[in-house]
């Protein structure tokens, strides 16, 4: 008897196979016999039986019935035109199979496709019963090979990197588009009518201008996915009422230093943190004591002062200024002690003048001279328009306007040494590196790193578009940040990368900023006579850095911020002076709440 796959195919539908594992029989027949279990081979019998036969490829096993199946030639091509999207007219016809192509996939294949699926070989096992039972299936009616869909092959046409998206879909109908709407709801509407029947409704009249204008959107608007940030101020500065330790930055005006006659243009706070000094146009320098708010002494000079700063070392009282070409030094140190014994308030004067003419230059160039017991002078060949000292007090960087009027002077052995950099560039600010032997020049278009020690520069920070306005470096010595007349701030870490890790924006330029020496916060001054202070927190070495803003002072009903133009740290206390402007003859202080 010849073995009839129709009639000894296992009937037992969607039983599942679990029912049958403690019998011998897998199933039944359609004449009603049972279908006995075929023996099971091993894993490594299968193994030297496809090694052994070449056609074992062909063999798939039936779970239902539990044999083998033999695939035949026209079966094998039949499932591979499946396979590949091919709808052809006759199997043997190997002619037309190229011109009857399409393409049926949609966009790359998922990771799991390549993986062997136990439902996709349960579908061909049905697909090649259906085949068997009526061959003629197979006869599917030819396509023209010139339609082709009309999406066919867009997703390869859009560009990935676009970010497109899909069609909008229309609004849903409601009750308000119904012919037939619900009494309840035609109450309180006036506008619906209610038809009854569909044959009353009448042809919508702008049906085939929304379904024009509809494919004007599909093949002509671009769809492109854009990422907008909407972010509230209240949600970027930090709410400090809720943090149980809040940071100690200035907040509010505490003491205000009264005194000069005409405007203040400049301020310096000693490393001890006990004076403060001030420089304005009445051609006197004073020296503020910040617990009792008075002044202690004053120096008087012909014209007034440019600069001025302090000697670096908490231990001398050594104060330098300078007036045109010439650089001067006082040494405070008997004075104001006997000023901090002295209950009385008077103010001690100093006279200091210079024997040459301001205004011209001296033919001999870096002369030093003793103008006084406690009084030293310093001539140069230009004009000066800052100053920087080195952090151990010895050391003094002076310069011009231009980056080829740089000069160091050393005031222990009264000796000066002019720096020679390449360039023609103007000069905003130089200052000593904290830790190496570095000075930092910041000029119109570029950045330097210059070592002293072999006399070369090192590193070079190009800035093209703009116009650096002041720069400050941290006390560990590792990042630096750049102000510039765009309203631009610039965070850099020099040991790892020459382009700036962090940029800030403002909304007019940057006219100072400064690292405090002990808290991790900066201060920035803009030319709108604001103030901003902000916070700063590094992770470790390879992590960037985290800036928030925690205070924006700036009130247009007072004059203390409508015309200062000033803006220094104390060095040991969160605290913040402010002085000069247009006719502000005072220094206020500013301290954490």
């Amino acid at each position: 008897m010849e073995f009839d796959p129709i009639l000894n195919s296992n009937t037992t539908g969607g039983v599942p196979d679990e029912w049958y594992r403690d019998e011998s029989h897998v199933g039944y027949s359609l004449l009603g016999r049972k279908l006995d279990r075929q023996n099971r081979v091993d894993s490594l019998d299968k193994l030297l039986q496809k090694l052994d036969r070449s056609d074992s490829w062909r063999q798939l096993v039936d779970k239902k019935l539990g044999a083998g199946i033999h695939l035949s030639s026209n079966e094998i091509k039949f499932i591979r035109n499946l396979c590949t999207g091919v709808l052809m007219n006759d199997i043997a016809m190997d002619a037309h199979m190229e011109s009857s192509k399409i393409e049926i996939t949609q966009g790359n294949e998922p990771k799991r496709r390549f993986l062997a699926s136990k439902w996709e070989s349960k579908h061909v096992i049905n697909i090649l019963r259906t085949i068997r039972k009526n061959p003629e299936i197979s006869r599917i009616p030819k396509i023209a090979p010139n339609l082709r869909l009309l999406w066919n092959g867009i997703e390869q046409s859009v560009n990935p990197d676009r970010g497109a998206l899909r069609a909008p879909r229309t609004k849903l109908g409601g009750h308000e588009d119904s012919y037939n709407a619900p009494l309840e709801y035609l109450g309180n509407t006036i506008d619906i009518s209610n038809m009854g029947t569909l044959r009353r409704v009448p042809m919508y009249k702008h049906f085939l201008k929304d379904q024009f204008g509809r494919c004007l959107d599909l093949y002509l608007c671009p769809r492109v996915q854009r990422t907008k940030m909407d972010i509230k101020v209240s949600d970027i500065i930090q709410d400090l009422k809720a943090l149980d330790v809040k940071p100690l930055f200035p907040s509010q005006l505490t003491m205000k230093f009264v005194g000069h006659e005409k405007a203040i243009n400049a301020i310096s706070v000693h490393p001890s943190g006990s004076l403060l000094a001030s420089s304005a146009c009445d051609s006197t320098v004073r020296i503020w004591s910040l617990s009792t708010g008075r002044c202690l002494h004053m120096i008087k000079t012909v014209t007034p002062v440019s600069s001025m700063t302090w000697c670096p070392q908490k231990e001398r009282y050594l104060i330098s200024f300078h007036v045109f070409n010439i650089l001067y030094f006082v040494d405070l140190m008997d004075t104001l002690k006997s000023r901090f014994n002295d209950s009385l308030i008077e103010i001690g004067t100093e006279k200091v003048v210079e024997n040459t003419s301001f205004g011209h230059l001296n033919r001999i160039p870096y002369s030093w001279m003793n103008l006084s017991k406690t009084a030293l002078s310093v001539s140069s060949p230009f004009h000066l328009s800052g100053v920087s000292w080195h952090h151990k007090g010895d050391f003094l960087c002076a310069y011009g306007s231009n980056i080829n009027e740089i000069c160091v002077h050393q005031i222990s052995k009264r000796t000066s040494q002019k720096l020679t950099i390449e360039g023609n560039n103007n000069i905003s600010k130089i200052i000593f590196h904290p830790c190496k032997p570095y000075i930092l020049v910041a000029s119109m278009k570029f950045m330097v790193i210059y070592d002293l020690k072999i006399q070369q520069v090192l590193r070079k920070f190009a800035f093209e578009s703009t116009r650096i306005t002041t720069l400050d470096v941290h006390p560990q010595g590792d990042y630096i940040l750049v102000g510039c007349d765009n309203g631009k701030l610039y965070w850099y870490n020099i040991e790892q990368s020459s382009k700036a890790e962090r940029a800030l924006s403002f909304s007019c330029g940057v006219i100072s900023v400064e690292f405090h020496m002990i808290y991790p916060f900066f201060s920035l001054e803009l030319n709108d006579s604001s103030v901003q202070i902000f916070s700063f927190f590094i992770a470790d070495v390879l992590s960037n850095v985290a800036i928030r803003p925690l205070k924006i002072m700036k009130d247009s009903r007072s004059k203390v911020f409508s015309a200062c133009s000033n803006c220094v740290l104390h060095p040991a206390q969160p605290w913040l002076f402010r002085a000069g402007g247009k006719y502000d003859a005072e220094a206020f202080l500013f301290t954490e709440d």
